[in-house]
């Protein structure tokens, strides 16, 4: 398969829509050498036409037992985006991106 058979493979992704977001944490605390974390994992589910896309990371949350449940889930999002970033960057992915 050349390069422009495999473009017409691609599917557009950027047309999928989020049906749910679900952000859940573990129910306590743990201690590490960086200090108290959170685990939170991150769930999107999406729809793309008849198919169900859905990503589902795991990421640890340096423990503040004074921060609002909003801020927590915003830095859990955060959080997901970055390793998601992390492993394009070093997968040498990042910015190639085949065209739709």
């Amino acid at each position: 398969m050349n390069m422009r058979d495999s473009r017409a493979s691609v599917l557009n992704l950027a047309a999928a829509k989020v049906s749910e977001l679900i952000i859940s944490f573990e129910p306590s605390p743990v201690e590490t050498n960086a200090g108290k974390v959170i685990w939170a994992t991150v769930g999107i589910n999406y729809v793309l036409g008849d198919l169900s896309p859905t990503i589902h990371v795991k990421v640890p949350l340096m423990w503040d037992d004074s921060a609002p449940a909003e801020m927590l889930r915003t830095n859990a999002l955060r959080a997901a985006r970055q390793l998601i970033d992390h492993i394009c960057v070093a997968s040498g992915t990042s910015g190639t991106l085949v065209p739709n």
